[in-house]
């Protein structure tokens, strides 16, 4: 970040705690400076422009951390609801055709097929949420390049 050379080293180290949301009076402290000349830098332009402008740069990169992270994860539980909905699907799929629902009761069968159903329809719900994850990544994401 480029800060007008008009400001000094201490004014450059004062903006740095400042930043960090250290209080005027432990700023002061550590630059080694009393508290009103912290005040005063406070009124001149390009000290409050250059504090204004390291706050919301410190801001946008943690912004940009806390969007990088909760992609990572919503990418990583994405995957998994993926990966668990299509095993799901294959698995029913391969045990309906293999399976001889001769040997069963009319009764069973209704059961067999009624519960069968139901599971194809949480792993259909699997797949949309993790569509749906995907979906909300592409937002982050287009939302990250905006900042």
């Amino acid at each position: 970040m480029d800060f007008p050379a008009s400001l000094s080293s201490k004014q450059l180290l004062a903006i740095s705690h400042l930043t960090m949301g250290d209080t005027i009076d432990a700023t002061a402290a550590k630059v080694g400076v009393h508290e009103r000349t912290i005040d005063k830098w406070l009124t001149l332009s390009d000290f409050n422009d250059a504090l204004k402008a390291s706050k919301k740069r410190l801001w946008e990169d943690l912004h940009r951390a806390e969007v990088e992270k909760i992609r990572d994860d919503l990418n990583v539980n994405g995957n998994r609801i993926h990966t668990l909905s299509s095993s799901l699907l294959t698995h029913y799929e391969t045990w309906l055709t293999d399976f001889d629902m001769k040997s069963l009761s009319d009764t069973n069968k209704i059961k067999l097929l009624s519960e069968l159903r139901y599971l194809m329809d949480q792993a259909s719900t699997y797949r949309q949420q993790a569509m749906g994850i995907d979906a909300l990544l592409q937002d982050l994401e287009g939302r990250q390049n905006e900042i």
